[in-house]
């Protein structure tokens, strides 16, 4: 998981990573395959499978605890990141994928926080590799 310099340098980057870390987990866990995640820059293991490279251009980070006491207030939460698929081995690119997802704070406490847009993503990125 990388970012520019805005994602990187945003105060809940770390729990924004850990968010990612716990959901891809669950997904992988639920179809049976397994996860990992690095920090820093790609690196290539030469084990069969996929590097998925997940590039934060920019994030809002909304939790569900600021969505409950201050709903509307608290603004959408939001991510738009570019996912490259690359093959473990080769680092040969499968597919790129960009991912631009928003809430909207009209929905009050039901709107999608920053927890349910990564797990969808995570699912997605999921149905992506077994394909």
């Amino acid at each position: 998981m990388t970012g520019s310099t805005v994602a990187t340098g945003a105060k809940d980057w770390n729990d924004f990573k850990d968010l990612w870390r716990d959901a891809c987990a669950q997904e992988f866990t639920a179809v049976g395959d397994v996860f990992s995640m690095q920090e820093g820059e790609p690196k290539l293991t030469g084990d069969t499978g996929t590097l998925v490279v997940v590039n934060v251009a920019d994030y809002r980070y909304v939790s569900t605890g600021a969505r409950i006491m201050f709903g509307v207030m608290t603004g959408n939460a939001f991510i738009n990141a570019q996912v490259i698929f690359r093959d473990l081995k080769s680092g040969d690119v499968r597919a790129t994928k960009t991912y631009d997802t928003t809430s909207t704070t009209w929905q009050g406490v039901f709107s999608g926080m920053t927890t349910k847009q990564v797990r969808a993503m995570c699912h997605e990125i999921v149905g992506e590799i077994a394909r």
